[in-house]
């Protein structure tokens, strides 16, 4: 299906770059996660984006599902879930394109996609990356007085 192109425009005008040679429409702002952007019909598109969850999330489900309710208490547009390997996250936009309307929920997106999970102490916690592991053998080594700083 072919996405509107006053919503390309508008989306260029705000910084963001379509993936070239793509089937999907796929469009990447810098600072920004990837937005996957899915036209239902004539008058409705799908925002979706995902930002991958850490070892902390899967290995503490309930405090991860909590860390995500939370969110959705607090969302202007977007709606956060638990997905296989990430926290997803999606918006509607309904209604023909109106230059100021979706100027202001592209805004409300960028809130909720950046700002509110900024202000989420959890997330830190349960979207970082991972630590890189310490090499075990490393750990096992004799302690030797000689090689003490």
């Amino acid at each position: 299906m072919k996405i509107n192109q006053n919503i390309k425009t508008h989306l260029e005008y705000m910084g963001y770059a379509m993936v070239p040679d793509s089937d999907a429409f796929i469009f990447m702002k810098p600072g920004l996660p990837t937005i996957f952007i899915e036209q239902l019909s004539e008058n409705r598109i799908v925002l979706n984006a995902r930002y991958p969850y850490n070892s902390n999330a899967s290995n503490n489900e309930l405090g991860f599902l909590n860390y995500v309710n939370s969110l959705n208490t607090k969302t202007y547009i977007a709606t956060f879930l638990k997905v296989r390997d990430s926290l997803a996250f999606c918006a509607m936009y309904t209604g023909l394109y109106s230059r100021i309307e979706f100027g202001q929920f592209i805004q409300a997106w960028e809130h909720d996609s950046t700002t509110l999970l900024d202000k989420e102490p959890e997330t830190t916690f349960f979207i970082m990356e991972d630590c890189p592991r310490i090499d075990s053998d490393l750990m096992n080594l004799a302690v030797d007085k000689r090689f003490l700083a």
